[in-house]
């Protein structure tokens, strides 16, 4: 063991220890080399092989990549100055930097995938000048993602979603481009990356460093750096143990991101991280299967299969999906992605033969791009006939409900229900939140991300109002809104699915720091057919007099009807919603404009449904019907 410690460390460059300890299980080690082949591995052929270029060539999705490459190859290369950089530091602003940083990075997989397709050396000088672009930055990391400066005053060798992801994409061009590519750059290439990303991954895997947080995180982030930590290593170590250090690492701690799942496959992080963290899980897995001959298979562990219905079940109609937690307003499942993993666990619905254009959600990588456009462990498996999205889904474990009208029905009307717990992943405070959507059209909906900032993942994250509860349709308790911790969760009371209709009760008391609140029960009724409906029934108990009210978040226009009654519309979508409190007590509404920055580029209104005066209980009924046609007329913003 110890000398096998020593070889480790003489290949990565450092001196262990005296008392280092291993991280990786080194029988594991010596049993993935057994595994592995002789040479070096990435997805997608070597540029010299041109039967299989030209039939990539024939392929729609990189019909425009030439054309995209020389317009990259004809402008400069943006300069990343200091102050660009040091700007998050001064001022929270990530937005910048990169914008700069992106454009640069994005420039590499055109450029490279365009001089496979040709292989005429016209792009070369452009990833020349790009890998020494590069080579120039201080770090790859993001600002966001240094904000003490260490690594960009040189004085720490961090690892992030994408600097790691940086060194997988070189590390792919080289072994893509092998001998094409100027010398000068292949060491440039290998000389960052075993720098950057590579040796400082294997110091902490193999003990002679702390290891740094994602390796044992639940959320994203621990799939994202280990998928790329691992393809760059497959496509450039030489050494096959050395190389199997990394591959065993990988699979091992993987297993962290599945644990952030329950049994029922809900991404709490939400549907984008969804594509962006199980799209990387799985880009883990086919690299370990594919290096590895079929004999490392990651694919078959517990929870994956259900991760990868994740977005089937989710969709509240065809194409519209909540946008709960951390996403944007149009998020989708990327549709590459979707198709592979319905063949691989043979999963029914829609599947996409190839991506659309070579810049999918994951950024467009090259491992990404060529995993899903070449042959893969997923291709010879068929393509599962499609089938209608049943009347229900419901993630027992997340306590998320999609209630639909069902294939043959002429109502208008779908929702998706929230409950679980605040304190989550990338998540809001949103219990006993709801979408609803008309047609294709969410209307009264969850307004999603805002524009990431310095505060956003701060202790001042939940001052915002696209993120608190503020900016959820959830009720507002002596004028508290939500708590923003793990302690506010939601208890299922009863829940009664039936053909015609779905009734979910929750216990949202735990989530309001309100002594004097004594419960508040949230009843949702979903009614199919030609009466559809969803009725909201929010009783509310205290032990003296407080304010009460709800309410409901909209992109659309608004307009109160009657002294009980409004109407929210956009486009021909719109619904009527009447209002009725036990007591016959008045209510008052008003509206207001969420003034956050969100990734959409809008404002969402804020409409608030109030008891005119306070109570002691009170049981506020919203019934929300669907209208035919809008009226622009009188509207509220």
């Amino acid at each position: 063991m110890l000398a096998r410690l020593v070889l480790v460390c003489l290949i990565g460059g450092i001196i262990p220890p005296a008392d280092a300890q291993t991280i990786v299980d080194w029988d594991r080690v010596d049993a993935v080399a057994s595994m592995l082949g002789d040479s070096v591995f990435a997805f997608g052929p070597k540029i010299d092989d041109r039967a299989a270029w030209d039939a990539l060539a024939a392929r729609p999705a990189f019909h425009g990549t030439i054309a995209k490459a020389e317009k990259l190859a004809a402008q400069a290369i943006a300069p990343l100055p200091d102050a660009l950089f040091l700007e998050f530091s001064k001022t929270g602003n990530r937005t910048d930097y990169e914008k700069v940083y992106f454009n640069r990075t994005g420039r590499l997989t055109p450029l490279v995938i365009a001089e496979c397709l040709e292989h005429r050396g016209r792009f070369i000088p452009a990833i020349d000048a790009l890998v020494a672009a590069f080579d120039q930055q201080k770090t790859w990391m993001l600002p966001a993602h240094d904000p003490e400066l260490r690594n960009f005053h040189g004085e720490g060798r961090d690892i992030d979603l994408f600097s790691s992801a940086l060194a997988c994409d070189l590390a792919n061009a080289k072994y893509l481009l092998g001998d094409a590519l100027d010398e000068n750059a292949r060491e440039l290439i290998d000389r960052n990356v075993r720098r950057r990303v590579l040796d400082p991954f294997r110091e902490m895997v193999t003990g002679n460093r702390p290891a740094i947080w994602w390796l044992t995180s639940d959320n994203n982030w621990n799939a994202v750096c280990l998928a790329n930590v691992l393809g760059a290593a497959l496509a450039t170590v030489g050494d096959k143990h050395d190389r199997a250090i990394f591959a065993a690492a990988a699979e091992q701690d993987s297993l962290h991101y599945l644990s952030g799942f329950a049994a029922d496959g809900y991404c709490v992080e939400g549907l984008g991280y969804w594509n962006y963290g199980f799209g990387n899980y799985i880009r883990l897995c086919e690299l370990l299967y594919r290096a590895s001959g079929g004999k490392i298979d990651c694919f078959n562990r517990d929870k994956v299969k259900a991760i990868a219905q994740y977005p089937g079940k989710l969709a509240i109609v065809d194409d519209v999906y909540p946008a709960y937690g951390d996403v944007h307003l149009d998020a989708k499942p990327t549709p590459a992605l979707v198709d592979f993993v319905n063949r691989k666990f043979a999963l029914p619905g829609r599947s996409v033969v190839a991506p659309a254009e070579i810049s999918t959600s994951l950024g467009g990588s090259l491992g990404e791009t060529l995993m899903f456009s070449c042959p893969n462990s997923a291709s010879d498996f068929p393509v599962m006939p499609a089938v209608a999205l049943p009347v229900r889904d419901w993630f027992e474990d997340a306590q998320v409900l999609v209630c639909r009208p069902g294939a043959n029905s002429n109502n208008a009307l779908a929702v998706s229900i929230k409950g679980g717990h605040n304190g989550e992943n990338h998540g809001h405070d949103d219990l006993g939140s709801f979408v609803l959507v008309v047609g294709k059209t969410p209307l009264l909906l969850d307004p999603g991300a805002e524009v990431y900032t310095a505060r956003t993942f701060s202790k001042h994250r939940f001052d915002s109002k696209l993120l608190n509860s503020f900016g959820h349709n959830v009720p507002v308790v002596a004028g508290q809104l939500q708590m923003s911790t793990a302690a506010a969760r939601v208890n299922i009371l009863n829940r009664q699915f039936t053909d015609s209709a779905d009734v979910l009760e929750m216990d949202l008391t735990s989530a309001y720091a309100v002594p004097e609140l004594k419960s508040l029960h949230r009843t949702f009724t979903y009614t199919r057919g030609s009466a559809a409906s969803l009725t909201i029934d929010d009783r509310c108990v205290f032990t003296t007099p407080q304010s009460f009210g709800i309410a409901f978040v909209t992109f659309g226009n608004w307009k109160q009807t009657s002294p009980t009654s409004m109407k929210v519309w956009q486009g021909d979508a719109a619904v009527q919603v009447d209002f009725e409190t036990s007591d016959g007590r008045a209510v008052k509404m008003s509206s207001q404009t969420i003034e956050e920055d969100s990734p959409s580029g809008g404002h969402p209104t804020r409409i608030s449904v109030d008891v005119a005066f306070p109570v002691i209980s009170v049981n506020l009924r919203s019934t929300i019907y669907p209208m035919v046609g809008s009226d622009s007329g009188n509207m509220h913003r």
